[in-house]
């Protein structure tokens, strides 16, 4: 089991209420606060909160007495509500949790479930601890709710108290395993078991979780004959060693359940009894300020329409953790940054998900802090409306030579030349800026940039396809992006390839994935962003789908064949009559879509069904995927993060958005250039990275640039083009880019270095992007880049022969970097160095090294 440290839970014990606490009472206006130096002075007014309580509560009173005050102005603004609103308690050691909040006049809510307090009307009917209610007999009574001066009646039947509770192994039994971390992979369900004892992971087989129980090992971890005394329960409570320590009290509610069905006779259960259909999470959405909480309930509905209060055995966890974070009973509390977390719940297989809102505490921001946003197009607006709800201003507009630099990095992977930055920053039409852009995707350098792309994540890899083989699918996806061929036609393409390896690029996918089950998994994650992998051995454990949804989309795969002709290439074609099998019960898994019960498959080639389905209209994850994958590699962080994990469970920041990216996918016909140019020309795109006082933890909602680390092969590309010294690869000819290399395996400690990726999955995190030590000494101590920046060929050597001035040296140089002219402080120092040194060349060279190492050169702002 996992390691020891997991503080014991009882039901018994209030989560976090205290019900000693005052309760907050309404004073009338003019007596809610005393000035600290009149409670001093009078010496009446205590500084504890109870005696403040008390004695407020006693000056009120005799204020209405007295006809001062109204009884109307001491009511409490706050309205309740509970949920549930009526409770129904069935069989013994029943239990309901409460959700309370109250919403004040301005309609803003707030939890209150923490600082309740419930009185019962009849306590023989049902008990109350903190917010948890356990049923004590049949009957009916009715509960008060009392919070903050306000309260609420709710009604409460209990029944079947006394039958004998009618246990499962899969509804009750299992969830307590789950919930202790019994069948987690890092105990009893890791690959070889935990000291003799294995369990499936989450419980996905029961029936040899049960057999593993109650058979395993001569039967010695039950004991019907002395429940108490079974080898589960002592180990479990920490009364015998164990491993991972106590992960239940004695005496709680996984105890007596344990305990109960020990007694029955630790059986399955019966065979028709109701199965989980869902989970529901209250609240679904919820806005907090800055360092609240927010308690979740969790319910759990089954088939017969039954309900359970299953919030202290469900399972949380927040995609945003420094937004706001969740702990093991439910609290979800906001971390300190304004953002919007997705806070997940998982239950036996059911998931569901509560977002919460965490506004920027801070002064009210008007119309005018919104304008650098304009209104382009509806990105703009979108993200606008989000940030005025998060109270986030966004910074000021990038100025143009940073916009130069960042366009034309993000579309070409090219740094502009000098001549180039000196024609747009000089240029005065008021749309210069969507000029360079239309003029940008014409180049060719945006065919080399997006097929070196898209061949990281179709593993494009030589060591896997053979040269001939790697090198005919990128030509392919580069001769694709110069057509701008629409995404869902050449996608098709990929999906129905068929022929030599040798000579049809994309059928070398299918010599890169060769077995079903990896070709489902790549196709799935690459063009709709899911993740079936999890669901190839089990049932997802943050998503719906099942082993029986994953094995059916690999069924699509299951007859496609190679035939080798050569020792670098093979013949794809479609043949055979195989059926993807389930992996732990033989049976024939039939090939379905996803979302879909069956499939109409035809004859020759499944693929077609798949590829018809798959870029249709209503598939709807294909469009949003390539938006949400575009927008990523522009703005340094996808709509939904990380960019191939779209789920319910992982919504995006700004749902909207993605929503109408996605219906601009379909309008234009799946137009990467348009989406491209849709994204860069919008305000959003051009904002400065500079961050200001109200989004400097902002890191999801797009109110500034997020700053980027240059691709490796664009990193060394700028390197060449800033010293005007090409880089020299192994039996490549002289003067190829890094970014037109079809080779991922050609040896570049640079590329290596920088984190060039080896193409042997799916998921663009192969390449990496973060800065590290060695890539920082690389750049300084390099014996390659100090040759090039020394070179009698280079940049600095040519402007010095040229007899070029100190101050056009200096501005050529910085153009040639960071893509923008001088300021006049650098231009005062660059100038003074190049004048007073003996040797101007070796100034310059200094200044160019200076520049290439300089945050501004390696990073993309």
């Amino acid at each position: 089991m996992p390691s020891a440290g997991t503080k014991d839970r009882t039901d018994e014990q209030s989560k976090g209420a205290n019900l000693n606490a005052p309760q907050n009472i309404i004073a009338p206006k003019g007596l809610n606060t005393v000035p600290d130096e009149s409670a001093t002075r009078i010496g009446f007014w205590s500084r504890t909160e109870s005696w403040r309580t008390v004695c407020l509560s006693l000056i009120t009173l005799a204020l209405i007495q007295s006809g001062t005050v109204a009884q109307s102005r001491v009511a409490s603004p706050l309205r309740l509500t509970v949920s549930p609103s009526s409770i129904e308690l069935s069989g013994p050691d029943s239990r309901q949790r409460l959700l309370v909040t109250g919403t004040k006049p301005d309609g803003s809510t707030v939890d209150l479930t923490r600082t309740i307090r419930i009185s019962t009307g009849n306590p023989r009917v049902v008990v109350a601890s903190g917010n948890l209610l356990r049923a004590a007999s049949d009957g009916k009574t009715t509960l008060t709710v009392s919070a903050q001066g306000a309260s609420i009646r709710v009604p409460v039947r209990v029944s079947g108290y006394s039958r004998t509770a009618d246990l499962t192994f899969v509804n009750d039994i299992t969830p307590i395993l789950s919930r202790s971390g019994c069948n987690s992979s890092t105990c009893h369900a890791k690959a070889g078991g935990q000291n003799g004892f294995k369990l499936s992971i989450f419980g996905y087989d029961p029936d040899a979780d049960l057999a593993a129980l109650v058979r395993e090992g001569h039967g010695r971890r039950i004991s019907v004959a002395t429940p108490d005394q079974s080898l589960l329960l002592r180990k479990a409570t920490g009364a015998m060693p164990h491993g991972g320590g106590a992960r239940i009290a004695k005496g709680s509610y996984e105890y007596r359940t344990l305990l109960r069905w020990i007694k029955a006779g630790a059986q399955m259960g019966r065979a028709n009894a109701p199965t989980l259909a869902k989970i529901e999470v209250s609240p679904r959405e919820r806005e907090l300020i800055a360092r609240t909480s927010q308690q979740l309930l969790v319910t759990a509905v089954f088939t017969d329409g039954s309900r359970r209060d299953v919030t202290d055995l469900a399972g949380y966890s927040s995609n945003a953790d420094h937004v706001a974070a969740a702990n093991e009973g439910g609290l979800v509390k906001s971390a300190g940054a304004p953002g919007e977390a997705a806070v997940m719940v998982r239950y036996m297989g059911a998931v569901g998900v509560s977002r919460v809102l965490i506004a920027h505490r801070g002064a009210r921001l008007d119309a005018t802090a919104y304008a650098p946003l304009g209104s382009a197009n509806f990105i703009d607006r979108l993200v606008e409306k989000k940030l005025k709800r998060l109270g986030i201003a966004p910074s000021g507009p990038a100025d143009d030579a940073a916009f130069l630099r960042r366009v034309s990095i993000d579309l070409i992977g090219t740094l502009p030349t000098p001549s180039e930055a000196r024609g747009f920053l000089s240029d005065p039409r008021p749309d210069r800026r969507e000029r360079l852009v239309d003029g940008l995707l014409k180049r060719p350098e945006y065919a080399s940039n997006w097929a070196l792309r898209w061949a990281d994540v179709l593993r494009v890899d030589r060591e896997a396809l053979g040269p001939k083989g790697a090198y005919v699918f990128h030509r392919w996806l580069r001769e694709r992006m110069q057509r701008n061929v629409p995404y869902d036609q050449w996608v098709r393409e990929v999906l129905i390839a068929q022929g030599s390896t040798a000579e049809v690029g994309p059928a070398n996918l299918y010599r890169a994935v060769k077995t079903p089950d990896e070709l489902a998994n790549t196709v799935s994650q690459v063009f709709l962003g899911v993740r079936l992998q999890c669901a190839q051995c089990h049932h997802h454990p943050f998503e719906k789908w099942s082993q029986e949804d994953f094995w059916g989309l690999a069924g699509f795969f299951t007859r496609v064949q190679r035939k080798p002709l050569t020792a670098d290439s093979d013949r794809i074609y479609v043949g055979g009559t195989d059926e993807a099998r389930h992996p732990r019960t033989g049976g024939v898994v039939q090939a379905r879509l996803l979302e879909s019960t069956q499939s109409p498959l035809p004859e020759e080639d499944r693929r077609q069904a798949l590829a018809d389905w798959l870029t249709g209209p209503h598939n709807r994850f294909f469009a949003r995927m390539l938006a949400n994958r575009m927008w990523a590699h522009l703005m340094g962080r996808g709509l939904v993060d990380p960019v191939d994990d779209m789920r319910d469970t992982n919504p995006a920041s700004n749902e909207p958005l993605l929503d109408e990216l996605a219906n601009f996918v379909g309008k234009t016909g799946f137009n990467q250039k348009a989406l491209l140019r849709k994204i860069v020309t919008s305000r959003v795109y051009q904002l400065s990275a500079v961050p200001n006082a109200t989004n400097a933890q902002d890191t999801q909602n797009f109110s500034r640039a997020y700053v980027k680390r240059l691709p490796a092969e664009t990193l060394l590309d700028a390197i060449c083009d800033a010293t005007e010294v090409p880089e020299k690869y192994e039996g490549v000819p002289e003067g190829v880019r890094a970014l037109d290399l079809w080779d991922n395996r050609l040896p570049s400690y640079f590329l290596d270095t920088f984190g060039r990726p080896l193409r042997a999955g799916p998921c663009e995190c192969e390449r990496s992007q973060e800065p590290s030590m060695s890539q920082a000494l690389h750049l300084m101590n390099s014996p390659t880049i100090h040759s090039k920046v020394a070179s009698r060929t280079g940049r600095v050597a040519r402007l010095v022969r040229s007899g070029a001035s100190p101050k056009a040296i200096a501005e050529d140089l910085y153009l040639a970097a960071l893509s923008r002219m001088p300021s006049a402080d650098e231009r005062r120092s660059a100038v003074k160095l190049l004048e007073k040194a003996p040797d101007r060349r070796s100034a310059g060279e200094d200044l160019l090294w200076a520049l290439m190492n300089s945050f501004a050169f390696v990073f993309n702002r």
